[in-house]
């Protein structure tokens, strides 16, 4: 919502829509999700530490759901570097895009590896 908002609003100005100053409106809700997704990604982090202490997670369909929050906080974090410029932002959305490639892969192969098991063990 933060990122369609910011967006939004910046295609705005030169259209003379809108001032640039509206832009800020779309800056702060893009922060709002940066922060509500930095504080699931810490809720999740704590739970599946929690889990594998206590025997580990078994892989489900479910672990999508990592995949779609973590996309979303990237893109914010990338729209609020590019509307700031300041490098700090861009480095923490350059590191928020290689956590989510991480996420994506280690999902995607624990897909396939279950998918190409479960089709081994079927009795023809």
């Amino acid at each position: 919502m933060g990122v369609a908002t910011l967006r939004l609003l910046q295609a705005g100005v030169p259209g003379g829509l809108w001032g640039p100053q509206f832009v800020l409106i779309g800056l702060a809700i893009a922060v709002m999700g940066i922060g509500f997704g930095l504080w699931w990604a810490a809720l999740a982090l704590v739970e599946l530490m929690r889990l594998r202490r206590s025997g580990g997670v078994s892989f489900h369909i479910g672990w999508w759901s990592f995949v779609f929050p973590t996309a979303a906080m990237a893109l914010s974090i990338g729209a609020v570097g590019d509307a700031t410029g300041l490098m700090p932002v861009k480095v923490m959305g350059a590191v928020s895009a290689f956590t989510l490639a991480c996420i994506w892969a280690l999902v995607v192969t624990r897909t396939i590896r279950t998918a190409l098991n479960h089709r081994m063990h079927e009795t023809p």
